[in-house]
């Protein structure tokens, strides 16, 4: 999952829908930048705390309940990001990071 959502948001960041829906098509190169290093960033921080955070919660309860519960974190992240809304992408991203 991790590989998938990391290899898919390039793809995403350069569609023209992507760019319409969230005011990119008018943004500034600068800001077109900054928002997509933002976006990309995010999900690399979600990655980041969330490996910390499973090491510890597979170590007192095993591996197999810790991959479902990442699984299910990984699907609400991902339903996140189609709402089409900054804030929640931020989230979902961060989420499926996880």
């Amino acid at each position: 999952m991790y590989g998938y959502d990391s290899a898919f948001i390039g793809g995403t960041l350069a569609l023209p829908s992507f760019k319409r829906a969230y005011g990119l098509d008018t943004a500034s190169a600068s800001q077109v930048a900054a928002l997509s290093s933002n976006i990309v960033s995010t999900f690399q921080g979600g990655a980041f705390f969330g490996s910390m955070f499973g090491f510890v919660l597979a170590e007192k309860f095993g591996r197999k309940p810790i991959m479902l519960l990442s699984a299910v974190i990984f699907s609400i992240g991902a339903g996140l990001q189609l709402s089409g809304m900054l804030g929640l992408l931020y989230a979902g991203r961060a989420l499926t990071g996880r």
